[in-house]
């Protein structure tokens, strides 16, 4: 870290225990001071070993409390920082800064750490992933084996300038260090992002195919249902109706069950929103209204469209 704060454009590096990547965790058993599991439970939650700086590399807003510190070593007593979502389940309105937990591991359970504080939540282990709930240990008073480091650095300038200096930083340190690869946040996320963009692809193109065959379905029924009325607008054009009763007649015989239908589904649509606002990850929710108003005015355009054309043309025909 030492190496890596000396490149130029380095504003602050830190290490975190993971590579934010979809769907990869990496969680501990643990207990709480006071609050012991239920026989033959276990309770899981998402570790993240950490340096000091990680909260002001990755900006996360602390809620209560403080970090954790470089004054944190392993002869201090042991601290952790909890996630939100990590305080509202075990906690609730309780604030847990002072209370203690401790990992329970195939060792038995290690030395209880103090919780000094609560970060807001973040989201490392891909878009669309629900599972925010964490607690933050130093680096430097506890790690396992499996406890590879990420080193994550914010930084000015370019990525392609960037990553040699890292490497030569590194390398500097140990020359043996192998390096998984060098990646910003962005790219990550994108990266993170392809899987549930592949799905929302796929739905939009569902959606695209119904609304083609409802508005075929509608103009082909409407039009065929004007077309069936030839010889009704000639008997009521000879008996003197005029030109615009005719196509009045027309629109308002075959737009009247579009309405309906149309009014139907949008008041419909509205639970299956919700519904759909239920199923998707907390701070997301769905709003249809924007969508169904151009729906049903789209649908209700293809009708009276439908019904227009045929109408105009039979006005052509002499009695």
């Amino acid at each position: 870290l030492q190496a890596v704060r000396g490149i130029p454009g380095v504003e602050a590096p830190a290490t975190i225990q993971t590579r934010f990547v979809l769907n990869e965790f990496m969680q501990s058993p643990f207990e709480i001071e006071g609050m012991p599991a239920e026989a033959g439970v276990q309770q899981l939650v998402n570790i993240r070993h950490t340096t000091p700086e990680i909260l002001k590399v990755l900006r996360m807003r602390l809620l209560a409390g403080r970090g954790i510190e470089a004054t944190d070593g392993a002869t201090q007593p042991f601290v952790t920082v909890v996630s939100r979502s990590f305080a509202k389940r075990w906690f609730g309105a309780e604030s847990p800064v002072g209370k203690r937990m401790r990992r329970v591991t195939t060792a038995g359970p290690q030395p209880w750490m103090e919780i000094v504080g609560v970060v807001d939540d973040i989201v490392d282990t891909g878009v669309g992933v629900d599972n925010p709930s964490a607690f933050y240990v130093n680096y430097m008073q506890q790690n396992t084996a499996t406890a590879r480091p990420t080193i994550v650095v914010r930084a000015r300038g370019s990525q392609g300038a960037l990553a040699p200096a890292l490497r030569r930083a590194i390398w500097s340190v140990d020359p043996k260090q192998t390096i998984d690869s060098i990646r910003s946040l962005e790219e990550l996320l994108l990266r993170s992002a392809a899987q549930p963009r592949f799905a929302a692809l796929v739905a939009v193109l569902f959606a695209v195919s119904a609304l083609i065959l409802v508005v075929s379905g509608i103009y082909a029924v409407t039009l065929y249902a004007v077309v069936r009325r030839t010889k009704e607008f000639g008997v009521r054009a000879a008996l003197g109706a005029s030109p615009f009763d005719l196509v009045r007649s027309a629109m308002e015989r075959s737009m009247r069950p579009v309405a309906i239908g149309a009014i139907v589904g949008a008041i419909a649509g509205v639970p299956a929103g919700r519904g759909m606002g239920q199923a998707l990850r907390d701070g997301l929710t769905v709003n249809d209204t924007p969508l169904l108003l151009p729906t049903v005015i789209a649908l209700l355009a293809v009708a009276a469209v439908a019904a227009f054309v045929p109408a105009r043309r039979a006005l052509a025909i002499p009695p």
